[in-house]
């Protein structure tokens, strides 16, 4: 079998908050640490899950912002290279200040009722995302922003945290890395 190609398919729903997790713990588990060809698993999914999409969706909301921002700049709006450094700043200010707590919290409260959630305050921003782009708010992109990174700060530590519950102590750093490849390929 290890030598064979494989080819699944499964239908999956937005209440499989950790599709890549799993796949990837259970990757790991058949093949360890094995020299897989790129080709040797094809991975059909219909549907649609949260990590992948919060990962994209956050990165995706900020290169908007950026883009309408720099669309005003464009049209000699003086404020819009104001704006472009709040953006940076926005995004990344609350992984800077969250992820130290978020960890402990997820250990406390428990991880799987924090991704949960977080999805749910993704969803909420999101919507006033979507108010501030009706109504042309760049100081509303902004809130925006801030609200969908400060999700995802917390969301992060309790993605990773809970691979050693799904996973062999043996295979954790396979499974890191997999999950690490879904996320950033969302991201890209």
């Amino acid at each position: 079998m290890r030598g064979e190609k494989i080819q699944l398919t499964y239908t999956i729903h937005n209440t499989m908050r950790a599709v890549g997790t799993h796949l990837s713990s259970m990757v790991v588990r058949q093949f360890g640490d094995a020299d897989l060809k790129e080709d040797h698993i094809t991975l059909r999914l219909r549907g649609s899950a949260g990590q992948s999409l919060g990962a994209f969706c956050d990165n995706a909301y900020k290169f908007a912002i950026t883009l309408l921002v720099t669309m005003q700049f464009a049209k000699g709006d003086a404020r819009a290279s104001e704006y472009i450094a709040w953006t940076g700043l926005a995004f990344l200010l609350p992984f800077i200040l969250l992820s130290p707590i978020a960890g402990p919290i997820s250990d406390r409260v428990g991880k799987r009722g924090v991704l949960i959630a977080m999805k749910m305050i993704e969803a909420l921003v999101m919507l006033a995302a979507v108010q501030a782009f009706r109504t042309g708010d760049p100081t509303g992109y902004l809130v925006a922003l801030v609200g969908t990174a400060a999700a995802s700060a917390f969301s992060s530590p309790a993605k990773y945290g809970i691979l050693p519950q799904l996973v062999p102590a043996e295979k954790l750093s396979a499974a890191n890395g997999l999950l690490q490849l879904t996320t950033m390929i969302a991201v890209i």
